[in-house]
């Protein structure tokens, strides 16, 4: 349950703290079928298997989650940089250096969530529903004209994976 709706939760909390500051009222977004379909079924689907699946288990096995997230993180963000340059895949309206943040706190999470679990299928449920919430949910600057909502629900994320760090001794064990 929490891989399906932690992401969807911090982009209505991010919305809604946002509204409350700037009067913005929420408003969902009606993507292409075809384009929520791809986005969030295929596109987790075989990145998962990859990411999680093959080379997050392998770099634990070197290194700390901790250290193995952010490394696995960082392959993932230049993974997207080429869609980045033409234009697709990321963010429209956000630096690349946003959105590394956004990606690597997803990374930290996910990888909490996949050890937890010992499932690819959680991961790809996450990735999933972050997808989905983009393309639904009034989050990201193309979207809604503004960089604040997506800057809070990025900074609700490192919030929880502060938490995490602080909290629960499992996040930052080998």
């Amino acid at each position: 349950m929490l891989a399906l709706l932690l992401f969807p939760t911090f982009a209505l909390l991010a919305a809604s703290l946002n509204g409350l500051f700037s009067g913005e009222g929420l408003e969902l977004y009606n993507p292409a079928l075809e384009s929520l379909l791809g986005a969030s079924i295929l596109i987790p689907l075989g990145e998962e298997f990859g990411w999680r699946g093959f080379a997050l288990h392998r770099l634990q096995k070197r290194f700390t989650v901790f250290t193995a997230s952010l490394i696995l993180g960082l392959l993932w963000g230049l993974w997207h940089f080429p869609a980045f340059l033409i234009g697709t895949g990321v963010p429209l309206e956000t630096s690349f250096v946003i959105f590394l943040a956004w990606v690597l706190s997803a990374t930290l999470l996910m990888t909490w969530v996949y050890n937890h679990m010992q499932s690819v299928l959680a991961t790809m449920i996450m990735h999933a529903s972050a997808n989905a919430t983009f393309n639904i949910l009034p989050l990201l600057p193309e979207h809604t004209g503004q960089l604040m909502t997506f800057l809070l629900f990025i900074a609700l994320s490192w919030g929880l994976v502060l938490l995490l760090k602080l909290r629960i001794k499992k996040f930052p064990a080998t």
